[in-house]
C-alpha cells in the first residue's frame, strides 16, 4: 500500500504562530485595556516582544489592499470549480472507482490525489504506475479531472529511509519525476497511448509537494528557500512536458516550525517565499489551505484581539489577504484552496460543518470568484470519524452522508 498523506495536523492550520503576540490597545475591539490577550481557540500564552507594531500591520494590509488589481478568473459554473482533496489512490480498483463515481454523482467532478514519488518511483528509474494508473483509468470512465500532488521523496532521493517527508538531495530528480507524471498522464501521454479504449481525460494541474511549510511534511523543518528551488526546477519540466498543465506552488501564510517557535504572516511561509526568485511564467497558482478551527467562512473578527486586522490570518478571509501579497509582489496568479473543511471530531457538529462548507463554496464561486480558482473540501476517503482527520470527512462512518454531503450537493446542483 503506497504511503498515505495522513497526518493529524488539519486543526493545526491556524494554530503555527500561536506564540505570536496579539496587538492589543485598539478601541472597538472589545479587548478591554490591560486584559490578558488570547490566542483564538487555542488558550495558550503569547509573547507580545514577538509582535510587529499595529502601524506596520495596518500599513502593510493597506499597501497590499491597494496594490491589489488581479486579473479575473474566467467564469465557470460551481460543479467546474469545486472538488475533493481525496485520498482514492491508495485504495483497491473497485473502491477507487465507487467513491469516484459517489462523488461525480453529487456534483463533484474535480480530486486533488497524491502522486507520491515514494510509491512511484521506489528505486531511481524504476516506476510503479499500477495506484496512478487505475485513479486515471476511473476519471476516465467518470469525466472526472485530476489535480496531482507530486510529493514525498523515495529514499534513494532524500537520503532517509525513516520517513519519505525529507525533500531530495537534488531537486532534478524531482524535476524529472514531476516530468515523467506529466509525461505519462498529460496531453498525448504514454498512459493514453497505451490505454486506446479510454477517452483521454489527461491529468489538468500539478501542486508542487503537499505542505511544504509544515515541519511534518518538510522535514526537518520547513524551508522557503529549498522549496523556491524546487518549484525553480519542477515548473518549467512540467510545462516542457505539457504545457497545458497547470502548475500549481505553496502559497499559505505560516510556517510550522518543529519546535513550535512563533511567526506571523508578515514573516511567514508565503512572505518568505515571495521574496525568493520564482519562475512565474511556468506557474498557474498559489495552493492555500484555508482552515480556520471553529469558525465560519464569513466571520470577520476573533474575540480577544485588539486589533482585528490582525486576525485575518486565522480566518477565511486569509484568501484575500494572499491575493493582496502576492499582487503587491508582481506575484499575483489564482488561489486555489486546495484543502479546506471542518471536523466534526473536535470543532463543530454536523449541522454547522453543513453550513460553513456550503458557505465556504459559496464564497469562493461567488464573491471571491476574481481570485480564487477552485475549491477543493477535505476529505473523501474511507470513513474513520473517530478521530479529529477523520471528521473532516463528509460521510459518516456508515457511509451514509453527513447534512454538509447533501448540502454540497445541492449546491452545486443549483
Amino acid at each position: 500500500m503506497l504511503p498515505l498523506r495522513h497526518f493529524p495536523l488539519r486543526f493545526l492550520a491556524a494554530a503555527f504562530a500561536v506564540s505570536a503576540a496579539l496587538l492589543t490597545g485598539s478601541a472597538g475591539s472589545g479587548a478591554a485595556a490591560g486584559a490578558p490577550t488570547r490566542t483564538p481557540n487555542m488558550g495558550m500564552r503569547v509573547h507580545a516582544g514577538q509582535m510587529p507594531s499595529r502601524a506596520r500591520v495596518r500599513h502593510k494590509l493597506g499597501v497590499w489592499s491597494r496594490q491589489a488589481s488581479s486579473a479575473p478568473v474566467r467564469a465557470q459554473s460551481a460543479s467546474d470549480r469545486v472538488g475533493f482533496s481525496s485520498h482514492l489512490v491508495s485504495m483497491s480498483a473497485a473502491d477507487d472507482y465507487a467513491y469516484m463515481q459517489r462523488a461525480t454523482a453529487a456534483g463533484v467532478h474535480w480530486f486533488r490525489e497524491d502522486f507520491p514519488w515514494s510509491g512511484l518511483e521506489p528505486q531511481k528509474g524504476r516506476y510503479n504506475w499500477a495506484p496512478t494508473d487505475t485513479l486515471m483509468t476511473n476519471a476516465s470512465k467518470l469525466g472526472a479531472d485530476i489535480l496531482a500532488i507530486v510529493d514525498y521523496s523515495p529514499a534513494w532521493a532524500s537520503g532517509h529511509t525513516e520517513s519519505d517527508k525529507y525533500p531530495p538531495k537534488d531537486s532534478a530528480d524531482y524535476a524529472r519525476f514531476a516530468a515523467a507524471v506529466a509525461s505519462r498522464y498529460g496531453r498525448g501521454g504514454t498512459f493514453w497511448s497505451e490505454h486506446p479504449g479510454l477517452a483521454p481525460r489527461p491529468l489538468q494541474a500539478i501542486e508542487i509537494w503537499n505542505e511544504p511549510w509544515l515541519w511534518g511534511f518538510w522535514r526537518p523543518n520547513p524551508d522557503p528557500k529549498a522549496y523556491a528551488t524546487l518549484v525553480r526546477a519542477a515548473a518549467p519540466a512540467i510545462k516542457a512536458a505539457d504545457p497545458q498543465i497547470k502548475v500549481i506552488l505553496s502559497g499559505d501564510l505560516h510556517i510550522g516550525f518543529a519546535d513550535g517557535r512563533a511567526n506571523s504572516w508578515l514573516n511567514g511561509w508565503l512572505a518568505q517565499l515571495l521574496r525568493q526568485d520564482l519562475p512565474m511564467g511556468s506557474l498557474d497558482g498559489w495552493a492555500v489551505h484555508p482552515y480556520c478551527g471553529d469558525r465560519g467562512p464569513y466571520q470577520t473578527t476573533i474575540n480577544g484581539f485588539a486589533d482585528q486586522t490582525y486576525a485575518q490570518q486565522w480566518l477565511y478571509e486569509q484568501l484575500p489577504l494572499v491575493r493582496d501579497m502576492t499582487t503587491a509582489a508582481g506575484k499575483f496568479k489564482p488561489i486555489w484552496s486546495t484543502e479546506v473543511g471542518w471536523s466534526t471530531a473536535g470543532d463543530v457538529n454536523e449541522a454547522t460543518q453543513a453550513a460553513y462548507v456550503r458557505d465556504a463554496v459559496k464564497r469562493a464561486v461567488g464573491e471571491w470568484s476574481s481570485f480564487v480558482a477552485r475549491s477543493f473540501v477535505y476529505v473523501l476517503e474511507k470513513p474513520h470519524n473517530g478521530d479529529r482527520d477523520g471528521g473532516y470527512s463528509l460521510l459518516r462512518d456508515d457511509g451514509s452522508p453527513k447534512p454538509a454531503w447533501t448540502a454540497l450537493q445541492a449546491l452545486l446542483r443549483s
